[in-house]
């Protein structure tokens, strides 16, 4: 665990000194999982508030095409009502989650104005599978997408407002046929520190 936990703060360090602009946001996000064909009947799934929370790097901010790394959590949701048989015998809704760690590689699109957009191909890895949980192990390969306004604050510091759309488990490590995608969309709010 030590050696671990020592590799991991030597790479953090390593990145950093890579990096010119590091940032750590949060925030709510709704997700459902969805079939990745288009299913009917069923039980029908209400998102709940979760959260997601954040930290990247980003290299040459200062180009018009910008690279970076990130690790992220997200916790989400679901409001699982059963499919109506004619009784209501059974009918209570139940609550599930997904807890996904991810792993992002970022290509990040600069525009005027302190703004920028990012495509984000993602590994996540879900940290609380059990056979409770009613919709598919998100533990696969993903996408996300999100819109970056920046609000400077001085010289080397701004905030940040990041609304985001994730798509888990697009390739899942599973083989299943009927696998489901957490879809989620959310809005994080932050603070980065620029390197002159």
């Amino acid at each position: 665990m030590k050696k671990t936990l020592f590799s991991l703060v030597i790479l953090l360090f390593s990145i950093e000194s890579f990096s010119q602009e590091y940032s750590f946001s949060a925030g709510p996000s709704w997700g459902v999982p969805f079939y990745y064909q288009m299913v009917t009947g069923g039980p029908s799934k209400s998102p709940k508030t979760g959260l997601n929370v954040n930290f990247e790097y980003i290299f040459h901010s200062d180009r018009k095409l910008s690279w970076g790394a990130g690790i992220g959590f997200q916790n989400n949701k679901v409001e699982l009502k059963p499919e109506f048989t004619g009784s209501n015998e059974g009918m209570e809704a139940t609550m599930s989650h997904s807890n996904v760690l991810y792993l992002t590689s970022k290509m990040v699109f600069s525009k005027r104005n302190s703004s920028n957009f990012s495509l984000e191909p993602l590994i996540g890895f879900q940290i609380n599978k059990t056979d409770q949980n009613s919709f598919s192990n998100q533990s696969g390969v993903g996408l996300g997408f999100s819109f970056v306004k920046k609000i400077n604050l001085n010289q080397t510091s701004f905030l940040k407002i990041e609304p985001k759309l994730m798509v888990f488990n697009i390739i899942p490590f599973e083989s299943r046929d009927m696998a489901e995608r957490m879809t989620s969309l959310g809005l994080n709010i932050g603070y980065g520190i620029k390197k002159l």
